[in-house]
């Protein structure tokens, strides 16, 4: 990472600049972002020991799922790794596959976060239909809530793989999950060096009542672990996530490398925050899954 300080990013080629930042999702001053960070994460006393392969984090504005997030990131506070695979949902644009970030860093206000192009060269090599989409990057927000939380709690000299996916069917989910597998196993690091991140909110809509019973619900399902048990739950509706894809190949990637579930750490929504309406409420998950 480097201080945002110290660099003017429109001399850095290939920067990804925020989008959320300036919408209001989190604080844009780097001085109030880390104060954020820091009341978030010094809320939550972790208990679980192990170190994560993968965990589930919501990706609204802070105010709103940031203390979620917080129950999961605290897990990682400290770690060093090699790598964090960021997964989001697409919310603008179509496209088959997965769609990675083509740029050479990410643009935060705690400065900028290097991209791994060389593991992205791996996955493109797969051919399981990761991809390259500039389009899909421009206005999204769903990964980009997550680069400050990793900038704040991982030790510096990790590197950023992140991608889009619109496309939720299961079959694409297994084939994007099969290319995640074979990059991490052909790459010279082991597997362990990399943190998985899937990026999802729950439950959309009206109702506070009814937002916690459907997102208790999808917790309930990605608990089992069994990738097979929550597409069917979402495609039934008696789940919601806007980020099933990255649940999906999160999920799919981790059976064949750990023989943990993903353990639950809070559902949430945004009624508890904001309780004056119940017009629109979204639900919000933390999860993690255990190394073997």
């Amino acid at each position: 990472m480097t201080d945002p300080a110290s660099i003017n990013s429109n001399h850095v080629p290939g920067v990804r600049r925020m989008v959320a930042g300036p919408r209001g999702f989190y604080p844009t001053n780097p001085v109030q972002l880390r104060a954020k960070l820091d009341q978030m994460l010094g809320d939550v006393t972790p208990d679980i020991a192990a170190l994560p392969l993968a965990i589930i984090v919501p990706h609204a504005g802070y105010s709103y799922s940031g203390p979620t997030a917080a129950r999961a990131y605290a897990l990682v506070r400290g770690a060093a790794f090699k790598r964090v695979v960021v997964l989001g949902p697409s919310h603008y644009e179509r496209f088959p596959g997965a769609a990675l970030l083509t740029a050479d860093a990410y643009e935060t206000p705690l400065g900028l976060c290097p991209v791994d192009h060389e593991f992205c060269r791996t996955l493109l090599a797969t051919n399981t239909g990761w991809a390259s989409v500039p389009r899909a990057e421009e206005q999204e927000h769903s990964v980009e809530m997550q680069i400050p939380f990793l900038q704040h709690v991982l030790a510096p000299g990790f590197k950023l793989v992140t991608a889009l996916i619109h496309d939720y069917r299961p079959e694409n989910c297994r084939r994007l999950a099969d290319g995640l597998l074979r990059a991490l196993q052909s790459d010279g690091a082991a597997p362990a060096d990399t943190l998985i991140v899937a990026s999802t909110d729950l439950y959309h809509g009206p109702g506070a009542a009814l937002a916690m019973e459907v997102s208790r619900r999808t917790a309930q399902a990605v608990a089992t672990g069994n990738p097979v048990e929550v597409a069917t739950a979402l495609e039934s509706g008696e789940a919601q996530a806007c980020g099933a894809g990255p649940i999906l190949i999160t999920l799919n990637t981790a059976a064949a490398l750990t023989h943990h579930h993903p353990e639950i750490l809070a559902v949430t929504t945004s009624h508890e925050v904001s309780p004056r309406s119940e017009d629109y409420v979204v639900g919000y998950l933390s999860a993690a899954i255990a190394r073997s």
